[in-house]
């Protein structure tokens, strides 16, 4: 089994095998472990933000009625990856999480009738 050299570019601490690597940190593990959906290298450029993402960004800026107000707008793709981004803040907004969620239920609702 290789040993790699694994970056955690999160915010948040993430477990790897036994492992617990601080954000911002790098800690060897072996390769099996790291999961499959977010390999991450050291030597790893950070990409180019497309205009979704700035958009996005854009509308997390706003305060929260500003956000609420937008979700409508969103397809389902850029409202999870808004959720996403509002998870990965430093200060996640619980009424934005929530205006998410109810946004994300409804349209599920809307689909079952």
């Amino acid at each position: 089994m290789a040993i790699i050299a694994y970056t955690n570019n999160t915010k948040r601490p993430i477990y790897i095998g036994n492992k617990c690597i601080q954000p911002g940190g790098t800690r060897p593990v072996e390769e099996t472990l790291i999961p499959l959906n977010k390999p991450q290298a050291i030597d790893q450029e950070p990409a180019l933000e497309d205009a979704e993402s700035i958009l996005l960004k854009d509308i997390l800026t706003g305060n929260v009625q500003h956000v609420l107000n937008s979700i409508t707008a969103l397809t389902d793709d850029e409202l999870n990856t808004l959720k996403e981004l509002e998870d990965e803040s430093d200060a996640p907004r619980k009424g934005v999480l929530e205006g998410i969620l109810v946004e994300t239920l409804k349209r599920s609702s809307e689909l079952g009738e």
